[in-house]
């Protein structure tokens, strides 16, 4: 596949009339695989390729993007994730589903849709009648909390309902691997916060939230956090750079602009991290922002 600065030209590798078919649904298929096509003038493409990566570190299961250019957008694709034999539902969607039933009962209960107290009760309400009920809700769970970390570690606000899935079939259920994850480091330093929250307690500020966390969870959630920063430290993200950079994966150089506003902004963030987890630093200032 032909390349463009690192980027696959899709203009060369698909004909017309796959072009014209991408152009109105965002998708096309190559060698017998459907992709999706993305682009976001907001934020720069190489964000997805590395929170790829430090899903990886992190142990969680996740889409694989590669750079691709369509005309003049620079965005990203990745290949269809989905499984034969499993049915894949939005968090957004299963949460509806259990108010509707709240409706249906008239309960009038007044949570936060995309809080971890929500979908709690609504995963419990989804597989009520699975006779491995309490095993399923349990697995999920525990994968959304260690999902919500990793949106605290790399400050990813954009963990709404319609970003995450579950796949589910006959037999099991199970958290689907992670996309979408552009909105990381998207905002600016001291304006931090997320979408997926803890319960009604807090506002969505980050730190706020990551307080919230940890004042109701286990003691192992305090120390899972503190034994992954390691994960968004200079060294780990250096390397992920030269990964990202390998021949095998795009064969062409982050621009340097671009990897310098990463270390800044990850070491900025580390360093608020480690304030909230008892540790007293002094973050960088003035920093610029290319993401």
């Amino acid at each position: 596949m032909e390349r463009i600065n690192g980027f696959i030209d899709l203009n060369k590798l698909l004909d017309d009339k796959d072009i014209k078919k991408l152009k109105e649904s965002k998708t096309y298929k190559y060698d017998g695989d459907i992709y999706f096509f993305k682009y976001n003038p907001y934020t720069t493409p190489y964000t997805e390729l590395l929170a790829a990566e430090l899903l990886k570190d992190f142990k969680m299961p996740c889409a694989e993007y590669d750079l691709v250019k369509l005309d003049d957008e620079y965005g990203v694709a990745s290949k269809n994730m989905h499984k034969d034999g499993y049915k894949y539902l939005n968090m957004k969607t299963i949460v509806e589903n259990y108010r509707e039933y709240l409706d249906e009962k008239d309960l009038d209960i007044n949570r936060e849709d995309n809080s971890l107290e929500t979908i709690w009760y609504a995963l419990n309400y989804r597989y009520r009648n699975r006779s491995n009920k309490e095993e399923i809700v349990s697995k999920i769970m525990g994968k959304i909390a260690n999902l919500f970390i990793f949106d605290i570690l790399v400050s990813q606000f954009d963990r709404v309902g319609q970003n995450f899935e579950i796949m589910e079939s006959s037999y099991d259920a199970d958290l689907a691997p992670i996309y979408d994850n552009e909105g990381m480091l998207h905002l600016a330093p001291g304006k931090e916060y997320l979408n997926l929250v803890v319960d009604d307690e807090t506002n969505n500020d980050l730190f706020d939230e990551l307080d919230r966390f940890l004042e109701i969870s286990d003691r192992l959630y305090y120390n899972k956090i503190i034994d992954s920063l390691w994960i968004i430290d200079e060294e780990n993200l250096k390397a992920k750079f030269r990964i990202i950079e390998d021949e095998k994966r795009t064969n062409y150089p982050i621009p340097e602009e671009i990897k310098t506003a990463f270390l800044e902004r990850f070491e900025i963030h580390r360093k608020k991290l480690m304030e909230k987890l008892g540790l007293e630093v002094n973050p960088k200032e003035n920093v610029k922002s290319y993401l």
